[in-house]
């Protein structure tokens, strides 16, 4: 889970950002409208789920990080309930579903 959790820090979060800007250049690149549905569309699913990342996904995946830190310190090997709350609470299971269904549509409005 550390090791996922920088690996999002560090590489998801920069790539998100990466994905924006060369988008965004070569709509520009190419003359497109940035009034466009689809480039609006686009934009606003990739700050959607940005947003729905930093805010929600990152800092939760965080609380389950310091739990099992505290599991391993104990010397416990199994999965407690606090654990399984922070990684399978409803609003982490709701926000990596809608993730990924605006990753969906933004790469459909890239595409299409």
């Amino acid at each position: 889970m550390r090791l996922h959790h920088a690996a999002a820090v560090a590489l998801v979060l920069p790539g998100s950002i990466a994905v924006l800007v060369t988008g965004l250049y070569l709509t520009n690149q190419i003359g497109v409208d940035f009034t466009a549905g689809w480039v609006v569309g686009s934009i606003l699913a990739w700050l959607a789920a940005f947003l729905l990342g930093i805010t929600v996904l990152i800092p939760a995946e965080g609380g389950a990080i310091k739990e099992a830190r505290l599991l391993v310190d104990a010397g416990e090997t199994d999965v407690n309930a606090a654990l399984r709350r922070h990684v399978g609470a409803p609003l982490v299971v709701a926000g990596e579903w809608l993730q990924q269904a605006l990753m969906v549509l933004f790469v459909y409005l890239m595409v299409s």
